[in-house]
């Protein structure tokens, strides 16, 4: 529904002292540039060690797990009766 019925003083006064916490904090765009001049993101958000980031150090693994579908997580199959396929 739409309140049409006019604002009180109490209301203007509440949102007077509230109001500057209601804002949305964003960095101010100076800054913002700033930063993404400095450094790289893929470095800088890296879980990596520095020391791994090398060309010609990498060290990587591969495996295979043997998995099998059981059926016992599939919950929404189980009130569904053979005569109702």
């Amino acid at each position: 529904f739409l309140d049409s019925t006019p604002v009180k003083t109490s209301e203007k006064a509440e949102a007077q002292r509230i109001g500057g916490f209601m804002r949305v904090a964003r960095p101010k765009i100076e800054v913002a540039h700033e930063a993404s001049d400095e450094t790289d993101d893929s470095q800088r958000y890296s879980p990596l060690p520095s020391a791994n980031n090398k060309e010609g150090t990498h060290r990587g693994s591969f495996g295979k797990l043997r998995q099998r579908y059981t059926g016992t997580q599939s919950e929404g199959n189980r009130f569904i009766r053979d005569t109702e396929l």
